[in-house]
């Protein structure tokens, strides 16, 4: 037998079809138009692989992007306490193997954020200060080279996201979201000073001495990191922004760039900003040549016409840990998780104006201009959620992490039983009861930490959902979407 699932109105049918009809204010005259498709089938788990330690951060490095070679083996990073990157090809996951590659020594106090831009770099962000940005030409002969540091923040570096790249733009540009609240821009590609240092990286070799050439040619900072064999040619580009003043007020847990204009911030003081985002092209590239010695030679600084606006503003009701939102969107439909054990869905087109019972804190500013509230509970955790991961291409289809072990993977057309209203019913239409999840997954002995999703790229390979936990170890989770 095929299963199939059934939309009606837009919503998952979990319910019987006269409560459901019902529910939409449906008459019994109504015309109903009914959609079926085939069903999520259950996750498939491999065995899991060791990492050795925590893992705080994953990120899936499409083949495109990490390097030349189209046949890649690298698909998976993870980030982990002990300050390194772990990174599996899809067959070693699938095996529950040991990481084909180790990046040792990215941050002293442990890594806790990854993201990979569409031109080949990996960044990351640790509890070290630092945000690095890293080239990645990982091949059977090769090790990544660290091209940039992002340096200025006065705390360790919670979060770190790059901006989806368009085909209009040369630039990549990357946010950096910090402990003490504040938030900075900045320019990756198009910044002559990274420019410099990925022609310094390509044109080396494996023991970089053809790199090193360059890199003194160019007038790059040129470092070994600390235990690592790597060559590594730091350049260290100016923010494009800080943001500080008139944003958070606590720890930035998490950033999503699901477009370049949109820039959506989560924060340990309760509240997502979303943000307006204005890039200027221009880029400098008319350092003074200079045939010295000297390291430090001074680059033009970054244009000054950047700017961000903060157009919308969620007050949660409790710590902001995990956001998630559909890639290529206008960030108008947010998934958040926190301390509050709950998977929310943030929706800025609807006009809700209410917030529930655990949100009470809230109601004194859901009038005001720009302040919305969560749309509806997808469900929850049995603690708190760590992590949210929208699938790639599936845009109804949403992961979730916590610290109660599990993943879980929900439909957000399953209903919209905790919708708030512009009246006093908010608070009892959001205990309403919630859809349940398509999948729960055991996945850790200890807290689940980090999603990523990995696509399986045709032939008929099937789509992977990867999570990291405490227990030190990454699942991955073959399904068929």
């Amino acid at each position: 037998m095929v299963p199939f699932d059934f939309l009606v109105g837009g919503e998952l049918v979990r319910r019987p079809l006269d409560a459901l009809l019902k529910a939409q204010g449906a008459s019994a005259e109504t015309a109903v138009h009914v959609e079926y498709f085939l069903a999520v089938p259950p996750p498939n788990p491999a065995p899991p692989a060791p990492a050795d330690d925590w893992v705080d951060a994953l990120v899936a490095i499409p083949n495109s992007s990490s390097t030349k070679s189209s046949d890649s083996p690298v698909v998976v990073a993870a980030g982990c306490c002990d300050g390194g990157v772990r990174l599996w090809s899809r067959a070693s996951l699938l095996k529950g193997a040991a990481p084909d590659a180790r990046l040792e020594g990215r941050h002293p106090g442990g890594v806790d954020a990854l993201s990979v831009d569409g031109g080949g770099l990996l960044l990351s962000s640790g509890r070290d200060g630092v945000a690095r940005a890293s080239l990645l030409t990982l091949t059977s002969s090769s090790s990544p080279v660290v091209v940039a540091e992002l340096l200025g923040h006065a705390d360790s570096v919670a979060s770190v996201v790059a901006c989806p790249s368009t085909s209009s733009s040369s630039s990549s540009y990357a946010a950096t979201g910090c402990w003490d609240g504040s938030v900075k821009l900045w320019r990756l590609r198009g910044d002559p000073r990274v420019e410099a240092a990925i022609q310094a990286a390509s044109a080396g070799n494996d023991d970089g001495t053809a790199a090193a050439a360059a890199a003194k040619r160019r007038k790059v900072s040129k470092k070994q990191a600390p235990s690592s064999s790597s060559a590594t040619f730091f350049s260290t580009p100016d923010p494009l922004l800080t943001i500080s003043n008139g944003g958070h007020t606590q720890c930035v847990s998490s950033i999503c760039w699901p477009s370049p204009h949109c820039l959506l911030t989560g924060s340990w003081d309760h509240s997502v900003r979303r943000w307006e985002v204005e890039m200027s092209e221009a880029a400098s590239t008319n350092a003074a040549a200079s045939d010295g010695d000297d390291d430090d030679e001074a680059f033009p600084p970054p244009s000054a016409t950047t700017s961000c606006r903060p157009t919308d503003t969620l007050h949660a009701g409790h710590a902001v840990f995990a956001l998630a939102t559909p890639t290529g969107s206008d960030g108008r439909l947010v998934a958040l998780g926190g301390a509050s054990s709950e998977v929310r869905l943030w929706d800025t087109r609807a006009a809700i104006a209410s917030v529930d019972a655990a949100t009470a804190a809230a109601a004194a500013v859901a009038a005001a201009p720009g302040v919305v509230a969560a749309s509806f509970r997808l469900g929850s955790h049995g603690d708190w959620v760590s992590a949210l991961a929208w699938h790639p291409t599936r845009h109804h289809l949403v992961a979730s992490a916590g610290h109660d072990g599990k993943v879980k993977l929900w439909d957000i057309r399953g209903g919209n039983s905790g919708s708030g209203s512009s009246g006093g019913g908010g608070a009892k239409n959001a205990a309403a009861a919630l859809s349940p999840p398509l999948a729960v997954l055991a996945a850790h002995d200890g807290k689940a930490l980090a999603l990523a999703w990995c696509l399986g790229g045709g032939n008929g390979k099937k789509d992977l959902l990867v999570s990291g936990g405490a227990d030190g170890r990454v699942r991955a989770f073959e399904v068929a979407v």
